[in-house]
């Protein structure tokens, strides 16, 4: 009896391990899985655990801007279509998150995306001058469709060239006989 209940116990608890420790804050609304880590180091650690991209946002409770981007993704339907593919972060510390590629930090919100590496991807917004701001659902679902999409050139590099149409296939094809740069 005791060993059955030994190996239930461990079958519970490996079931548990599977899936990372998360909640959903109101706030942001049900359908987002938040991991419970704010700080990068941490957020990027568990993205790397779990081996799922991870979205992180940057807010401040007294920021308008953060609350109308809240507001979006709750009350919005893209980025909940994406959500089941991606683990989320609520960054409390606007001053603990900059991107190494960016020349200013002083504004929230904030987005950063993670591979399932665990690495800080370049997935800018649309604002000039404010590369991590997006404003909105839509914004946000573009960058999450960005991370994808890079995790899986990562994965298929010769996707990307498959993908052209013949058009630029023949574009590519003359500038290579010219010696020209063929990056598209």
């Amino acid at each position: 009896v005791a060993m059955r209940w030994i190996h239930a116990c461990l079958l519970a608890s490996s079931a548990f391990a599977a899936e990372p420790i998360t909640r959903s804050l109101p706030e942001w609304g049900d359908s987002l899985r938040f991991i419970y880590s704010e700080l990068p180091h941490y957020v990027a650690r568990d993205a790397k655990e779990e081996g799922i991209p991870l979205v992180a946002f940057v807010t401040q409770e007294s920021c308008k801007v953060s609350q109308k981007l809240k507001a979006s993704v709750r009350d919005g339907s893209l980025v909940k279509k994406l959500a089941h593919k991606f683990l989320f972060a609520d960054g409390s510390s606007p001053s603990e998150w900059e991107h190494p590629a960016d020349d200013t930090h002083d504004y929230v919100p904030r987005v950063y995306f993670f591979d399932g590496n665990g690495t800080m991807l370049d997935i800018r917004g649309p604002k000039k001058g404010y590369p991590r701001f997006f404003s909105s659902d839509d914004f946000v679902h573009q960058g999450m469709e960005q991370t994808l999409d890079e995790i899986e050139e990562r994965k298929n590099p010769d996707k990307a060239l498959s993908d052209l149409d013949e058009d630029d296939e023949e574009e590519m094809m003359m500038m290579m006989s010219e010696g020209k740069d063929t990056e598209l």
